[in-house]
């Protein structure tokens, strides 16, 4: 009986060693999906889905400002003309097909300095407005990464034009309005390292003009 009651006893210690060690793993492997839920729903956060379109406007938060503080332009703008040439273009004097360009970021004072061939410049001054649009759509091409299809995408701010100097000076009144519109391809989270692409659009009373240009790419 003594024997028997020994062996008994050793194989409920180890049942219950086994269960401990199952209860153990269990633990660690719920504790594991619970760390790296986080990151996957901030992953999807971003994921794009096939056939995707949309076009919202929403408030440019801290971070997102922080983003726009990393766009670099390239140091070259383009004067959008259509047939009509420079007589399409009205608040610019004179008016110059290329242009030396120079972007001073201040938080949400943004300056844009113009400067042709000819050493005729100007600046163009605007607040970033708090809130913007943004536009994305699935193209349909081949190129499908972890997150999903690639969206072409735009940031587009709109707001008044606060100044202008030089070539720009006669076309600004109070109610001058510019449309800054920043293109690219990427998934749904709006990162600078993205965009490709720039077009700034200046209309009012006495104006009407666009530039475009480029960011370099890393």
């Amino acid at each position: 009986m003594t024997l028997l009651f020994g062996k008994s006893t050793a194989a409920a210690q180890a049942s219950r060693a086994r269960k401990t060690r199952l209860v153990s793993v269990l633990f660690a492997l719920t504790m594991m999906t619970l760390l790296l839920l986080p990151s996957r729903a901030l992953a999807c956060a971003c994921c794009v889905e096939p056939g995707e379109w949309y076009e919202s406007s929403a408030s440019v938060d801290a971070s997102e400002l922080a983003e726009l503080g990393l766009l670099k332009f390239s140091p070259a703008a383009t004067t959008y003309m259509t047939v009509q040439g420079e007589e399409g273009i009205t608040g610019i004097t004179p008016v110059s097909e290329n242009y030396t360009l120079a972007v001073t970021q201040t938080r949400r004072r943004w300056t844009f300095a113009f400067r042709d061939d000819n050493r005729a410049s100007g600046t163009l001054t605007f607040t970033v407005p708090p809130t913007a649009e943004s536009f994305g759509a699935d193209l349909h091409d081949p190129s499908i990464t972890d997150a999903g299809p690639k969206l072409y995408k735009e940031w587009r701010f709109a707001g008044r034009v606060s100044g202008g100097t030089g070539i720009f000076k006669a076309g600004i009144t109070p109610n001058t309005k510019f449309r800054l519109i920043l293109q690219g391809r990427g998934n749904n989270c709006r990162s600078a390292a993205d965009f490709r692409n720039w077009i700034l659009q200046i209309n009012g009373p006495r104006a009407a003009y666009a530039f475009y240009g480029t960011f370099p790419q890393q």
